[in-house]
């Protein structure tokens, strides 16, 4: 089985495996949102606007390629570095779905 691995669109890397399953992952070393909100406990108006932007055009992307991501929270968003202007990524689809447009979802899921 030959497995294509995309990394930023620009790279592509090509894995033969033999009867094996391999997730492949980008390492996210600044923490969760979460995490980034309790440490600064305050966010001027332009710093806030600029992670939701970034956190509704991460969700739009999603959607205009048919997924649903249906947990969305602070704690599954991380950034990729400790730097105050790190880059915002979205992780955990493991409740995603795909869906069509026009299609209602009813079945409640997300993290209680």
């Amino acid at each position: 089985m030959s497995i294509w691995f995309v990394e930023n669109s620009q790279r592509v890397f090509e894995r033969r495996f033999t009867c094996t399953v391999a997730q492949v992952m980008e390492l996210c070393s600044g923490g969760e949102l979460f995490e980034r909100i309790q440490e600064q406990q305050r966010y001027d108006e332009q710093s806030a606007a600029i992670l939701i932007k970034t956190v509704l055009m991460a969700v739009d992307h999603c959607h205009s390629h048919g997924i649903v991501h249906r947990d969305l929270k602070p704690e599954n968003f991380l950034f990729t570095s400790t730097n105050p202007d790190a880059v915002l990524k979205i992780i955990d689809f493991g409740l995603s779905c795909s869906y069509t447009a026009g299609q209602v979802l009813t079945s409640r899921v997300g993290t209680p």
